[in-house]
C-alpha cells in the first residue's frame, strides 16, 4: 500500500516540477518545487520507517516478536 503512495506521490512531484519548468522557468523549479519534494519525501521516509502493517510502530511490533520468541524457547528446553 505505501509503496504504491509512494509511487504516486514520485509521480506527482515529478509533473509539479515539470509544470513549474514549462510555466515559469528553471528557476521556479528550484525555488518551489526543490522543497515541496524535500518535504513529502520526508514525510513519506517517516511514515514507512515508523509504521509497519497495521499501524503499530516497527519497534514495538519487533519487541513483541522478540519476547514471543524468548517465551517460545524457553518453553522448549523446559519440555526437553
Amino acid at each position: 500500500m505505501i509503496r504504491k503512495v509512494n509511487i504516486g506521490l514520485l509521480l506527482a512531484l515529478a509533473a509539479l516540477l515539470i509544470t513549474l519548468l514549462f510555466t515559469f522557468g528553471i528557476q521556479s523549479v528550484f525555488i518551489f518545487g526543490t522543497l515541496p519534494s524535500v518535504i513529502v519525501l520526508w514525510a513519506v521516509n517517516m511514515l514507512q520507517r515508523d509504521y509497519g502493517s497495521g499501524g503499530i510502530p516497527r519497534t514495538l511490533a519487533k519487541e513483541k516478536r522478540l519476547r514471543r520468541a524468548r517465551r517460545r524457547s524457553r518453553s522448549y528446553k523446559e519440555d526437553e
